[in-house]
């Protein structure tokens, strides 16, 4: 049972804080946040558009937000407000430096479901203590006060937390990690994963749950979490005076015989080969296209976005 416990309360903290997560700047090795997390989101709202396989089916009621987040006066500490079945509370306070020092989870149906959890950090920004417990006092309190690093690596509840040598997480316990442009890929055993692509400002764009029926199967796709954040006019982190960051997800890769672009909108695609010469213009749909190409490097625009591809 306090396996069980352990596992809901850390996966909790440490997964489920989609929406709020600061990065610190030369402290990779973090056990809250590696470099896989985003920032602090300091929009306003936050809308979550949910669908099931490829029938769109929003989770969310339209034109609602999914979260509302409301700052104190000192602006340490953010608290949002979760629509949905659960009505989810997450009350999270960071120091001056904007580095998260507790967590509260509140959650309406599930009176036991009070989750908090304190950090504390090194003069260089490394976690150095985590104590975390449940409310009211039903469980055992977890107080993890040791936190063992090393050159590429560092150990929590148990759990080995393996970098390479770029410092991104490779591994944490059985769960593996790839990367590409725009975000990275969670490997959950042999019959599960999940896709995660990131704004270029480090938030969130898209979440994808992936399955297979059989180890050698094919993946299918069984859910998908779209974000899009926005601002008041009077937040003083609006970027550009604008009111929306849309999300986008994007990307190209190369293929036999072909470039791929992958585009959730309309975008102009420029291909150029390693000489610079412009190869091919074009303007995508939305979804997957197929560009046939000889065997070679290219580069290839998508907007402002640049990919290096290889074509065999």
């Amino acid at each position: 049972m306090k396996r069980i416990i352990l596992y809901f309360v850390t996966a909790s903290l440490l997964c489920g804080m989609t929406f709020a997560q600061t990065q610190y700047a030369g402290s990779i090795h973090h056990p809250v946040n590696p470099q896989i997390g985003q920032p602090r989101i300091m929009a306003d709202t936050i809308f979550v558009k949910h669908t099931w396989g490829d029938d769109t089916n929003p989770n969310e009621l339209p034109g609602e937000p999914s979260a509302i987040i409301k700052r104190c006066e000192d602006g340490l500490r953010d608290t949002f407000y979760y629509r949905g079945y659960t009505n989810e509370i997450r009350v999270l306070e960071y120091d001056t430096n904007n580095r998260l020092i507790s967590v509260q989870i509140k959650n309406e149906l599930m009176d036991f479901f009070d989750v908090r959890a304190e950090y504390v950090y090194d003069s260089s920004g490394r976690l150095t203590e985590l104590s975390e417990w449940s409310l009211p006092g039903d469980f055992e309190n977890y107080d993890y006060s040791t936190i063992v690093y090393t050159d590429s690596s560092y150990v929590l509840n148990q759990i080995e937390y393996v970098f390479d040598s770029e410092d991104r997480l490779i591994r944490a316990g059985e769960v593996r990690y790839s990367y590409f442009e725009d975000g990275y890929e969670e490997i959950l055993g042999s019959y599960e994963k999940m896709t995660y692509i990131f704004l270029a400002n480090g938030y969130l764009s898209k979440r994808t749950f992936y399955q297979k029926q059989h180890e050698n199967g094919e993946w299918f796709l069984k859910e998908t979490w779209e974000t899009t954040y926005r601002y008041t006019s009077d937040n003083p982190n609006n970027p550009n005076g604008n009111t929306t960051i849309e999300t986008t997800s994007r990307k190209a890769y190369g293929v036999n015989g072909a470039v791929m672009i992958q585009s959730d909108k309309m975008e102009k695609v420029r291909i150029y080969a390693v000489s610079g010469l412009l190869i091919r213009e074009l303007q995508t749909s939305p979804g997957n296209q197929s560009i046939a190409l000889s065997k070679g490097f290219y580069i290839v625009l998508i907007e402002d976005k640049a990919y290096k591809v290889m074509v065999r």
